[in-house]
């Protein structure tokens, strides 16, 4: 069984959209605070792509059509492969590296734990499996599903990554609310079924009008719960 960390306070940036460069750059700033525990849920004012900070730009993505479709793209702090941001809450964690498992994967096992209690919370039958799928050929973060990212119907629902340097970690992922085929395929160059077959978004699988409000207000108390802290809003 894997602990649970100490977290005297967990401080709290509400959900607020920014532009793309704004978004790595605060989560850029919480992972060089020296010491506290941080939770951030955040937005993306328009359509935008992420790249994991060791990620080649060659024919798997599509810039020149992002460039021509007003789709920014920015370099992440973390690794992995590219991710579009539009319909998504995207989450970010920071906090001391010591309090975290040293294996990867069992951290991100961990912290995956909030993540499934506030989904559970609103009936959905989500997963967090430890045997990641193959790895895909394209660039497409979401086609692939490393140990203990969050699935729905064997689908990935949440991309994760995750970056440690010094004594600090963090790391964010993106909660798909909806998704555009057409659009990714467009980008990555990836038949729109082929993607289907390895991802989902909430709301293909419910009807619920205020899916996003209910998940922003769930999220922080499951945080807060799994981790036996309390929220202080900054």
């Amino acid at each position: 069984m894997i602990p649970i960390p100490s977290i005297p306070q967990l401080n709290f940036l509400p959900y607020k959209k920014e532009d793309a460069k704004l978004n790595m750059h605060i989560d850029n700033m919480l992972l060089e605070q020296k010491k506290g525990w941080f939770l951030r849920l955040y937005g993306w004012d328009k359509p935008s792509l992420s790249i994991g900070k060791n990620t080649i730009t060659d024919k798997k993505i599509n810039l020149s059509f992002c460039e021509k479709n007003n789709i920014p793209y920015v370099r992440r702090i973390t690794g992995g492969k590219s991710v579009l941001h539009h319909h998504e809450i995207t989450y970010s964690l920071a906090g001391p590296l010591d309090s975290i498992p040293y294996n990867i994967a069992d951290s991100c096992h961990l912290l995956s734990r909030p993540l499934l209690y506030a989904l559970e919370k609103l009936a959905f039958p989500v997963q967090a499996k430890r045997q990641p799928t193959p790895l895909s050929k394209g660039e497409v973060c979401f086609q692939e599903t490393s140990a203990y990212e969050i699935t729905l119907f064997n689908k990935k629902l949440i991309g994760s990554a995750q970056v440690r340097k010094k004594s600090r970690f963090l790391q964010h992922g993106s909660i798909l609310l909806k998704w555009d085929a057409l659009l990714w395929s467009q980008i990555w160059n990836v038949p729109a079924p082929v993607l289907q077959k390895n991802i989902i978004s909430l709301q293909e699988v419910t009807t619920d009008l205020y899916i996003k409000e209910k998940l922003l207000e769930i999220l922080p108390q499951a945080f807060a719960f799994i981790f036996n802290t309390h929220i202080n809003t900054v």
